[in-house]
């Protein structure tokens, strides 16, 4: 254990500032023993001679005894005393990156509160559309769409809020005066098991007087070193086919920070064959971000289909379905 904690401080980037200074203590050392015993007898025989018997004696020793209770002391009370970089409240460590001297404190504290709201990602973007029914008078169909999103918090130190994380959905085309429906929206930390249920029991109803569903979280934080469950369900009537060119005729579903793993499944619960069209962001290379379009297989009657796992999407990154065809 003892090697292991030795080896490790040697090793550790974050220990460079106290190896800095034992660096400089040991050479302090080095160089004054090897004057104390290199010109032992030459110190010893003038400085006795000049200020009495016994004088250099007396000064190597009282040396020695401050040297040992104040250089020693003082290293282990300076290497308790420092903090590891990661280890600074969270200000300090944010304040180190933006360290030119013309930097204001109001800039620096834009830079703190934009910096918390970077600090959390989806580990998990999973993603499960079902298709449930075709109107062929109206040219719609129904899309219940189930969105299951962990969210991590990367900071030990601090709680990162969700009050930028809408659950949104619009309603364009209405049968019997119902666009859609929220059906469930929850969150959940799972280190402190707190749970919020913003729509449970109750569903919303998105009619033409209301069709847009926004609701952002107020009071939610995800603690320190945690990871929270975001989960959103809801339908809504589409259109069946279209122009392919009018950017409301695709359906999609985004993402409002950093997702390094993005899942779509889809399954046809209807008696229609469907064809579908996929377009995102493809992040995968070390690249500008390209525009990922290709034609999907043909959806048959009862089938599931994996559309996409492992997708990276950057914030406010969609991932739009366009459904082309429908034939029984």
């Amino acid at each position: 254990m003892a090697k292991h904690s030795i080896r490790g401080f040697f090793t550790n980037e974050s220990n460079r500032d106290k190896r800095t200074i034992l660096y400089y203590f040991i050479c302090f050392l080095v160089i004054t023993l090897g004057v104390l015993l290199g010109f032992h007898d030459f110190l010893k025989k003038n400085m006795d001679a000049y200020f009495g018997q016994g004088f250099y004696l007396a000064i190597l020793s009282a040396f020695i005894e401050n040297f040992a209770f104040f250089g020693f002391i003082g290293l282990i009370a300076q290497f308790i005393s420092m903090k590891a970089p990661e280890d600074q409240d969270f200000e300090r460590r944010i304040e180190a990156v933006a360290n030119a001297s013309f930097v204001n404190p109001k800039a620096k504290a834009f830079l703190v509160a934009q910096n918390r709201k970077l600090l959390a990602f989806n580990e998990l973007a999973d993603v499960k559309l079902v298709i449930k029914e075709i109107n062929e008078e109206k040219e719609a169909f129904k899309i219940y769409t189930i969105f299951n999103n962990t969210i991590i918090n990367m900071c030990r130190d601090v709680d990162y809020s969700l009050i930028e994380t809408p659950a949104s959905a619009e309603a364009e085309i209405f049968i019997d005066g119902i666009g859609g429906e929220i059906t469930h929206l929850s969150l959940s930390d799972t280190t402190l098991h707190t749970r919020e249920a913003v729509v449970e029991e109750q569903i919303v109803t998105l009619k033409p007087a209301n069709p847009i569903y926004n609701y952002v979280i107020r009071n939610f934080n995800i603690s320190a070193n945690s990871r929270a469950l975001w989960k959103y369900s809801f339908w809504l009537w589409g259109k069946m086919q279209g122009d392919s060119k009018i950017p409301n005729n695709w359906f999609f579903v985004g993402v409002n920070r950093f997702t390094p793993d993005f899942r779509v499944k889809i399954i046809n619960e209807t008696d229609y064959k469907i064809s579908l069209n996929i377009r995102h962001p493809d992040h995968s290379e070390n690249a500008p971000a390209q525009l990922k379009e290709y034609s999907a297989a043909e959806l048959l009657p009862g089938q599931e289909v994996v559309l996409c796992t492992g997708v990276i999407l950057n914030p406010y990154d969609k991932f739009e379905l366009f459904f082309s065809n429908f034939v029984k």
